[in-house]
């Protein structure tokens, strides 16, 4: 998707469709394309990427182009949203396992394995894929533990804007001994902690009051945080 749209021609495109049905000269004039050749190509692949149609002599969005609608502004850098994601708590004990982060602007800081949720993926789904994708071995959904919209800043800049959904999983066929391999390159390592022994200077920003939460085993929390 990412290289059917790198091109702001094809953005415009899908932006005047939005608006309505259009013909070929009249996607060709409010494009203000000289090369027709140029306008096939683009249209070519937009209906390859299954975004838009052609019935009769009218081009429309299909319904997956419809839904994309509400991105158009993000591929152009125009507005931002809250990135939704799901967040993984396996507690064994009175430990809880944590990875070792390893992008900026959190490298080398430990937190609760995770990542964004999917377009029209459920949350108990993500949590299967992300159990799998970032932790190496099947999991099994338990509940949702709190959701917390977080706003992490870097001096007066926004690092990232995240509506955290921390879910409690249990690990299947796993014991205290078990080997987490890491299978996602943003995790440089994986492991228990025990909660009195966490190092919370050492812990991501977004992560720590969900870890005091956690140890306290609270009910359903909703909390914002502006970090």
């Amino acid at each position: 998707m990412e290289k059917v749209l790198n091109e702001q021609i094809k953005i415009d495109i899908l932006k005047h469709l939005k608006r309505g049905n259009l013909k070929y000269s009249e996607i060709l004039k409010k494009t203000n394309i000289s090369d027709s050749g140029k306008l096939n190509y683009h249209l070519k692949l937009l209906i390859s990427a299954e975004l838009i149609t052609k019935e009769e002599q009218d081009y429309k969005l299909t319904k997956l182009g419809e839904r994309l609608g509400m991105y158009f502004n993000q591929f152009e850098f125009k507005e931002f949203y809250p990135v939704p994601a799901v967040i993984l708590a396996s507690i064994k004990d009175d430990e809880i396992l944590l990875a070792k982060w390893n992008n900026k602007p959190i490298k080398n800081f430990w937190v609760l394995p995770g990542d964004k949720q999917n377009i029209g993926e459920t949350i108990e789904e993500c949590t299967l894929r992300l159990c799998k994708k970032e932790l190496g071995v099947p999991g099994k959904f338990k509940k949702i533990f709190g959701i917390y919209p977080s706003i992490v800043r870097d001096g007066d800049e926004i690092s990232y804007h995240a509506y955290l959904i921390v879910v409690l999983v249990d690990i299947i066929d796993e014991s205290k001994e078990t080997f987490f391999v890491p299978t996602d390159k943003h995790i440089s390592e994986l492991k228990y902690f025990k909660f009195d022994e966490i190092n919370f200077n050492k812990i991501g920003p977004s992560n720590r009051n969900i870890l005091w939460d956690l140890k306290s085993r609270k009910k359903f929390i909703f909390k914002e945080q502006d970090i």
